[in-house]
């Protein structure tokens, strides 16, 4: 029995791009199972290729074109196949409560981005000393503008990883670093904070990015490692 994947999303196609304008489309994504049907009803054989779904794209496209045989058809179906089984496989299934933002560029608007919490920029496993200031760096070199709270007039929020809250310092540590009580109380007021943004956030339903999904926004991916 070939199992299906868990329900899909559709797809939004940018088809038209101008200076302050792009047109899009919402494009329906191959629904998986009629179109396995599909390629069981042209192949007795169809149950053999669906393991490559699992494969990198690389891999998979060569045990495609060796199960198509030059069939033009067949190459089709499995595209449309590979396609549906990885929309599902990544996304969540849109459902009641969900909350979709419509996110229109316009190049003569300021955008304004509140950035919160910590952040590992190269993807290396460690949190950055100033991971914040350097986001906040990247909105303005976008061309955007960056506040510490949240408004009427924050059109995004990037929210980095909840800030750790440092163990409360017992009296012989205070003896040994007169600062730590401060440091303790630094690190319990940017906790709450970025709980608070995180929840404001929510209340007004503003765009929360990631740092990955900030970076590809932005389109500040390629430049995180430069100077």
């Amino acid at each position: 029995m070939i199992e299906m994947p868990p329900s899909r999303k559709a797809e939004i196609e940018v088809f038209e791009v101008s200076k302050d304008t792009s047109i899009a489309k919402i494009r329906p994504v191959p629904d998986y199972q009629q179109t396995l049907n599909t390629l069981l009803s042209e192949s007795t054989n169809a149950s053999n290729i669906i393991p490559s779904l699992e494969k990198p794209p690389e891999n998979r496209s060569k045990d495609f074109e060796a199960f198509a045989e030059n069939s033009p058809k067949i190459m089709k179906i499995l595209a449309d196949l590979a396609t549906a089984y990885d929309m599902n496989k990544n996304k969540k299934a849109i459902v009641t409560g969900d909350i979709a933002a419509n996110l229109i560029w316009d190049s003569s608007k300021e955008n304004i981005f509140t950035v919160v919490g910590d952040f590992d920029l190269d993807g290396d496993g460690n949190i950055e000393p100033y991971g914040k200031e350097k986001v906040k760096t990247l909105v303005e070199k976008w061309g955007g503008k960056t506040r510490d709270d949240v408004s009427v007039d924050t059109d995004f929020v990037v929210l980095g990883q909840p800030p750790k809250v440092l163990q409360k310092p017992t009296f012989e540590e205070m003896q040994i670093d007169p600062e730590a009580m401060n440091k303790y109380e630094a690190s319990l007021k940017k906790s709450e904070l970025y709980k608070e943004i995180q929840s404001q956030a929510q209340a007004f339903s503003m765009p929360v990015f990631n740092t990955e999904r900030f970076l590809y926004f932005t389109g500040c991916k390629s430049q995180i490692n430069k100077p």
